[in-house]
C-alpha cells in the first residue's frame, strides 16, 4: 500500500466535502504512517488524528461526528 494513501484519500474526500466545513481543516503534521489536522477558527489545542495502524475508520468517525455535530 502506497505510504501515502490515506491523505490522498482524505484529500479527494476533503475536496468534493469542503462545503459542508464550518471551519475548514488545516494541516498540521504529516509523517509516513498518518496525519494531524485541526480546523481553522477552533482552538489549535483541538486535532485530530489520521492514520493507517490506528483503526482510520473510527478515528474518522470521531472526527466527523464532532466536525459536522451529527452521527449520520
Amino acid at each position: 500500500m502506497p505510504v501515502n494513501f490515506i491523505r490522498r484519500t482524505f484529500d479527494r474526500w476533503l475536496g468534493q466535502n469542503l462545503g459542508r466545513f464550518r471551519h475548514p481543516p488545516i494541516m498540521v503534521e504529516q509523517r509516513k504512517n498518518y496525519f494531524v489536522f485541526r480546523l481553522r477558527g477552533i482552538t489549535p489545542h483541538l486535532r485530530c488524528f489520521m492514520g493507517w495502524k490506528w483503526h482510520f475508520h473510527e478515528k474518522f468517525k470521531v472526527c466527523r461526528n464532532f466536525i459536522f455535530g451529527h452521527a449520520g
